[in-house]
């Protein structure tokens, strides 16, 4: 009799153990799934940025100053490649030269504002570069340094995308020495080499890894449960099968 009060305290037991086993185990399966769901979001997330900050890198470090006498403006690009197409407008007054033709990485191109109203200068609120960088994409940059991005194909009235705001990295000042002069006319002489820029990083922007313990706690954690729901099982089996063979 005893026994089989004891067989009946161990299947009770068991079967107990095996339903929080199970439950356990259904929660642990769809927090994990839960927090896949998270990191993929977030993988995502990264390669959207990696992406993007691609795109815009080069026109990132293309930029602009107005000299002290209010009717030259140059542009140096500060990127690792280089532009090409480069204009420089202030309002609906192009600014010459018109458009040269390349630029090269480290270079400084000089514009100059040739008009009637000239004696006043130019106002530096109103300047725009417009450039092509090395993957083929247009640019506009405003005096506040936003980046447009040219939506209109090359021929057709352009048209610009929403602003972008450039990508933050180290700055080196533009500003030649005080003994060399650059013209947009020609090619542009290297700067010493103590001015000359690296230009950033010219790769895609690699995803963050998950942390190095998130897989191994996950692991541990379906195994637990599963061992508990096993061991649930074979314990209500063996108390079934000794109340049966009592029975019998």
């Amino acid at each position: 009799m005893m026994g089989t009060v004891i067989a009946i305290l161990g299947l009770l037991v068991s079967v107990a153990t095996a339903v929080v086993g199970y439950r356990q185990g259904h929660r642990a399966e769809r927090a994990q799934r839960l927090r896949e769901e998270r990191e993929e979001q977030a993988r995502r997330r990264r390669e959207e940025q990696a992406e993007r900050a691609d795109r815009i890198r080069q026109a990132s470090w293309i930029s602009s100053y107005v000299h002290a006498d209010g009717r030259r403006v140059t542009v140096f690009n500060g990127s690792s490649q280089p532009i090409s197409d480069l204009r420089v407008s202030t309002g609906d007054e192009l600014l010459w030269p018109d458009g040269v033709r390349l630029l090269a990485p480290g270079g400084f191109s000089e514009f100059v504002l040739f008009s009637a109203g000239a004696g006043h200068g130019l106002d530096p609120a109103s300047l725009s570069v417009e450039f092509t960088d090395v993957a083929g994409r247009a640019w506009r940059r405003t005096a506040g340094g936003k980046l447009h991005e040219r939506l209109s194909p090359q021929g057709a009235p352009p048209q610009w995308g929403p602003a972008i705001t450039p990508l933050v990295e180290p700055f080196q000042s533009p500003r030649p020495d005080a003994g060399r002069t650059y013209t947009g006319g020609g090619p542009v002489p290297p700067p010493p080499a103590a001015q000359r820029p690296t230009g950033p990083p010219s790769g895609q922007l690699s995803p963050a890894p998950p942390p190095a313990g998130a897989a191994g706690g996950r692991r541990r954690a379906a195994v637990s449960w599963r061992s508990l729901f096993v061991l649930g099982c074979l314990g209500a089996a063996a108390a079934l099968a000794y109340l049966v063979a009592r029975l019998v």
